[in-house]
């Protein structure tokens, strides 16, 4: 994340990274369930890929859509309501 955005963003507060577009719908879908407004930065994650596509994170292994970690914050106040299952 650019220092910029880092500096400005009123949601800062990491509180959930999710891998792949499964794991983030299931994220989105909880925090619009608490109505806890939230920002996502995503990021391509090359670097724990090997040359086989299988990747070192237990969690992203054996998916080919997991190479983006997506990093979801909130404001200050909410970091208490996120609760993921």
């Amino acid at each position: 994340m650019g220092l910029f955005r880092f500096l400005f963003l009123e949601k800062k507060y990491l509180v959930h990274t999710a891998f792949g577009q499964e794991m983030r719908e299931r994220a989105v879908s909880q925090f619009d369930a608490q109505k806890i407004a939230y920002a996502v930065v995503a990021n391509k994650n090359d670097t724990s890929f090997g040359a086989t596509g299988q990747s070192n994170i237990p969690l992203a292994r054996n998916s080919s859509a997991s190479k983006v970690q997506y990093d979801f914050y909130v404001k200050k106040e909410d970091r208490h309501r996120c609760h993921f299952n």
